[in-house]
């Protein structure tokens, strides 16, 4: 049996306490990393059979949508986030497919951050 990357993304509802399907993601991949801003969930980086990514995708589930944003500077999988003050903190992963490391950070701005104003 072949295992492979599936586009399927299941969505959990805490209301129903069930697991639905929603739109597919646009990049099929493993080891991304995922985060919270604003209702929508920003999934970045990540690898697979092509290699590894510096995909950012962002998911509505309002209206159970992807979108395609500006990649990210570094591809990197099995990496680490965190959302601080509105901004995602992208923490460590790996250049290359499998156990590798390297020791980048980067922080991103949501485009709803960036069109809000300034406290």
């Amino acid at each position: 049996m072949k295992l492979s990357n599936q586009p399927e993304p299941p969505l959990y509802d805490p209301a129903t306490d069930r697991w639905r399907r929603v739109a597919d993601l646009p990049t099929a991949r493993s080891g991304i990393t995922a985060a919270v801003v604003e209702g929508k969930i920003y999934v970045f980086g990540g690898e697979g059979a092509a290699g590894t990514f510096n995909e950012n995708e962002a998911y509505d589930p309002v209206r159970d949508i992807w979108q395609r944003l500006t990649p990210i500077p570094t591809a990197h999988h099995g990496l680490g986030s965190a959302v601080v003050q509105g901004r995602i903190y992208m923490i460590s992963g790996g250049p290359s497919p499998g156990g590798s490391f390297q020791d980048v950070n980067e922080v991103v701005t949501t485009p709803s951050a960036t069109n809000s104003k300034a406290d």
